[in-house]
C-alpha cells in the first residue's frame, strides 16, 4: 500500500527553517510549497489548495495568528499547525483558540519533532 502524499504549505520567515521543513516532509513523500510570511501564504492559497499549513507565529508583514484567522475564515476545515520558539508566549493559546490544530516548539530537538 502506497503512503499517503499530502500537499503542505510551509510558512516561515527563515529560509533555513523552510529548507529544513521541505527536506523532512519531502522525504516522507509529501509535496511542499513555501512562503516567507502570511501575505505570501495567502496568495499561494488563492492559487492552489493545500491539505495542511504549518506556519511560524512570529513573522514580518503578517504573523501566523493573523494568517490562521484568515485561512480558517475561507477554509474552516484546513488543518493548521503553528510553530514558535516562544513556548510560554500567549500566542500559542490564541492560535489554538482560533482553530490551529497543534503547535511545534522551535528549536526542534530532533527531526522526529516534525513528524
Amino acid at each position: 500500500m502506497d503512503p499517503v502524499c499530502y500537499s503542505v504549505l510551509l510558512v516561515d520567515d527563515s529560509e533555513e527553517i523552510r529548507r529544513l521543513l521541505v527536506t523532512v516532509f519531502s522525504r516522507h513523500g509529501h509535496h511542499c510549497e513555501t512562503a516567507k510570511d502570511g501575505l505570501e501564504a495567502l496568495d499561494k492559497v488563492k492559487e492552489k489548495s493545500f491539505d495542511a499549513v504549518i506556519t511560524d507565529v512570529e513573522m514580518p508583514r503578517m504573523n501566523g495568528i493573523l494568517l490562521t484567522k484568515a485561512l480558517l475564515r475561507e477554509h474552516p476545515d484546513l488543518p493548521i499547525m503553528v510553530m514558535t520558539g516562544y513556548i510560554r508566549n500567549h500566542k500559542i493559546g490564541t492560535a489554538m483558540s482560533i482553530g490551529a490544530r497543534d503547535f511545534i516548539k522551535k528549536p526542534f530537538e530532533s527531526l522526529s519533532d516534525l513528524m
